[in-house]
């Protein structure tokens, strides 16, 4: 056994200072990870079937809790209204008639998260992604050192097939194609018959707004949304289940309660 005096004092003072070295080290390490956990920014992707109430609470997340909403389908019509680039391919497939391939939406999804990098905001996708190859370029978009301060969470909004008809039997929506706010002759009357409560425009119901449609477009979209969420599963992405068949009012409150 060593004496406690047999050991030079400068080689106590030496094993004391790298201990205290090592031990501050490691605290600014476990600070840094957790500031850099904080300041990541959350990007939601919001799945649900039409008519689930997906579109509502992204325009109430988007004034209320402060979420910058993108909608691949105003931002098709932004490019194009701008004659960008992007804007003026997309004109070309959308005149004849062809579909829009999923490179060319992504590309302009890069490109608009990139014009949201100076903003803190948090993000909610909504209509995107469509398909697993979306999905698999987000992921690794995602992945981009440039894109590192931005946090990916599912939202799935869980509603059954006979909900979905019976609400779009029911729905109304505005006119105005920059407003297009969403109303329900159940459970959301506009104050006036008829008018949007938000810019006074007519309400109409969508021609493509029948039980045959909906039933084909739940269809197609349960098998698509599966095959997307089962991506995002294998990737370890957060997913996370609200069920859409309660009040509006409850849902925003389960929606809050995710992203707390």
């Amino acid at each position: 056994m060593i004496s406690k005096t047999s050991i030079p004092q400068k080689l106590i003072f030496a094993i004391a200072a790298t201990a205290l070295f090592a031990s501050c080290g490691n605290s600014t390490n476990k600070e840094d990870m957790k500031t850099s956990i904080e300041n990541k920014k959350e990007i939601l992707v919001l799945f649900g079937a039409p008519g689930s109430g997906k579109g509502t609470l992204a325009q109430r997340a988007a004034k209320e809790l402060g979420y910058t909403t993108l909608s691949t389908g105003d931002l098709c019509r932004q490019n194009i209204e701008k004659g960008t680039d992007l804007g003026k391919t997309l004109k070309g497939y959308i005149d004849k008639g062809e579909l829009v391939p999923d490179s060319l939406i992504s590309d302009m999804v890069k490109v608009w998260l990139t014009e949201q990098q100076s903003s803190k905001n948090p993000i909610i996708l909504d209509g995107y992604p469509r398909t697993k190859s979306q999905a698999e370029t987000l992921v690794t978009l995602l992945a981009d050192p440039n894109f590192s301060n931005l946090s990916l969470k599912v939202v799935k909004f869980a509603i059954r097939e006979e909900e979905v008809v019976d609400r779009i039997a029911n729905r109304l929506v505005c006119e105005n194609k920059k407003c297009q706010a969403v109303y329900s002759l159940k459970s959301k009357k506009p104050a006036k018959e008829g008018i949007c409560d938000l810019c006074g425009s007519k309400l109409i119901k969508r021609t493509d707004d029948n039980e045959e449609v909906v039933k084909n477009r739940f269809k197609i979209y349960s098998a698509t949304e599966n095959e997307i969420l089962n991506f995002f599963s294998e990737k370890g992405i957060s997913i996370k289940e609200i069920s859409a068949t309660q009040p509006v009012d409850e849902v925003y409150e389960s929606f809050k309660k995710i992203v707390k």
